[in-house]
């Protein structure tokens, strides 16, 4: 309702209201959402470092539908095929075979890496194992790479790190239809470091 909005505008009511000066790369309504301010004012508190400064984040690699087999080499993974912190294998799983190029190379999984679906409507990670099958992600996905020894790895698999984690994901990402976390975002994501 127009007037309703006018109304709320003209009194200063309403669901909830921004200083301006708050406003500037983003302007999208869940970014702003009160629920997070309790997120804002503990990081605040606290001791923390971005993502990127813990960690080599990469996208995965754009793989062409012709490149996809029912059978190969590597397992392709996507969003689907975590759940519940854990790597499933699905009926619809496609399979590619080795390309020799750097980005292929990059979005091979090792053991230690985190990764996580940046197309969500529930953040999901999950930590590679030496176990799992072969796998390499989708462009959709995104793999963290601690370059600073175990801290990132064991935190994000801790319950609060996770939390905290999906909390700030959540705030981050954008679109309504369909939710995503761009690499940009997901660098700014902040780790507390806690003291030993």
């Amino acid at each position: 309702d127009a007037n309703k909005v006018f109304t709320d505008f003209s009194n200063k009511t309403g669901e909830f209201w921004v200083e301006k000066d708050r406003i500037k790369n983003r302007w999208d309504r869940n970014f702003f959402d009160p629920k997070f301010n309790g997120i804002i004012d503990y990081l605040d508190s606290i001791n923390t470092k971005q993502l990127d400064e813990l960690a080599d984040i990469q996208r995965g690699y754009p793989i062409k539908t012709s490149d996809k087999k029912t059978d190969g080499e590597y397992l392709i993974l996507s969003g689907r095929n975590i759940n519940d912190n854990k790597l499933i294998q699905t009926n619809r799983d496609s399979y590619i075979d080795n390309v020799d190029t750097e980005n292929f190379k990059k979005a091979i999984l090792k053991e230690g890496d985190i990764i996580l679906s940046l197309i969500f409507n529930d953040v999901k990670l999950y930590s590679y194992k030496r176990d799992d099958r072969k796998a390499i992600i989708t462009h959709n996905m995104a793999v963290i790479r601690s370059s600073d020894g175990e801290y990132i790895k064991t935190y994000l698999t801790t319950e609060d790190g996770r939390k905290l984690f999906k909390e700030q994901a959540d705030r981050k990402r954008s679109g309504v239809t369909i939710p995503h976390l761009s690499l940009s975002q997901l660098r700014l994501i902040k780790i507390p470091i806690l003291p030993l």
